[in-house]
């Protein structure tokens, strides 16, 4: 007696799809931090206030900075572009584009933090950002470690613009701190009032800036 074979059912073909498909985002991941926490940390960096004035045309906007956060966004920013890489070139450096973080808060911590690396020398500034990752304060050797440590990944990546940390910028601080080494940035952040010491322990001391914008009438 023949065998009969048996046929599996087909299922219902798929159509194609000729739409042009959108490369993936690259994924941000920053020492486990979700990109989600990014953006939460730029707009917790910022508030924006509107402060109605009688001479006032518009009106005016004040943005307080509160900068140890808004210092601490931008360093796990470097961080997220860093360990992005090659899936990062094809989008930009923008990581704040990619995840859609356009409110005004944002825009002004970005540039209240551009502001900020404008006015800081490189060491400084850096130095800043890497105090700022650790809210418990650092030991003089940990500082040294940690600041050495974020220079040597950073190196050779194109970061966005509002970081303070182009290429120009990286090397100064490299030169500086093989030159004058850790203790000249303490002094300098110390005089500076950005550091608070206790003992043997150093921390980035909690400032905050505020500025407003008023268009009047000439």
């Amino acid at each position: 007696m023949a065998k009969t074979s048996k046929r599996k059912p087909r299922g219902k073909r798929k159509r194609a799809d000729s739409r042009p498909t959108r490369p993936a985002k690259p994924r941000l991941a920053s020492r486990g931090l979700e990109a989600g926490k990014i953006e939460r940390l730029w707009k917790e960096a910022a508030r924006t206030e509107f402060d109605q004035q009688p001479q006032a045309l518009i009106g005016g906007m004040n943005v307080r900075l509160n900068l140890a956060k808004a210092l601490e966004a931008a360093v796990q920013t470097a961080h997220a572009v860093i360990a992005a890489g090659k899936a990062l070139a094809s989008h930009g450096t923008d990581v704040l584009s990619i995840l859609e973080a356009g409110s005004s808060a944002v825009a002004a911590a970005t540039a209240g933090i551009a502001g900020v690396a404008e006015k800081m020398t490189a060491v400084d500034y850096i130095g800043s950002m890497v105090l700022s990752e650790h809210p418990n304060g650092m030991t003089e050797q940990q500082f040294d470690a940690a600041l050495r440590e974020f220079l040597g990944s950073a190196a050779g990546t194109s970061f966005p613009w509002y970081l303070g940390l182009t290429k120009t910028r990286l090397e100064e601080a490299s030169e500086a701190l093989e030159k004058d080494g850790i203790k000249s940035v303490l002094t300098s952040l110390e005089q500076a009032d950005f550091l608070i010491k206790n003992g043997k322990i150093y921390k980035f001391k909690p400032r905050h800036f505020v500025w407003g914008l008023h268009l009047s009438r000439d």
